[in-house]
């Protein structure tokens, strides 16, 4: 008895390391149990519909009428009209807002949409996980 202890020890130090080289045997286990990154690249999902257009600026200080003459109209980023400053859009226009863009009113927009010819928001993206966009925001004081 007074070795069993040792021959436990030695036995546990040789057989690890055979259960250790058991396991390699097999990679597939290993490659689930680790926590690589997928290296696999992700899909181009910035999928615009239109490429050519009437780009809003960033900024619009003046007045501004934009007709179907106009279309597509692109909102790329936020587009902010200011105090003052008004934006109007006629009948038939075609407003094509990229990914998480938005219309932000301190001045003045004016929709002209009729039955026949709507005023038309929408995204610029066919891909359905980037069809948000942050709308129109009106500031206090402005008009909508």
């Amino acid at each position: 008895m007074k070795h069993l202890s040792t021959t436990i020890l030695l036995c546990a130090l040789l057989l690890l390391p055979l259960a250790a080289i058991a396991e390699h045997a097999d990679l597939k286990v290993w490659n689930e149990r680790l926590a690589w990154p997928n290296l696999e690249p992700e899909p181009d999902r910035h999928t615009p519909r239109y490429t050519d257009g009437t780009l809003l600026p960033p900024t619009i200080t003046g007045d501004v009428v934009l007709t179907a003459a106009d279309n597509p109209v692109l909102l790329p980023s936020t587009t902010r009209i200011e105090r003052g400053a008004s934006l109007t859009l006629m009948p038939g226009t075609l407003i094509a807002a990229h990914e998480f863009a938005a219309l932000q009113v301190a001045g003045t927009l004016t929709v002209n949409g009729s039955d026949n010819a709507p005023v038309v928001f929408a995204s610029n993206e066919l891909h359905p996980e980037n069809q948000v966009w942050n709308g129109v925001l009106a500031e206090e004081n402005s008009k909508v």
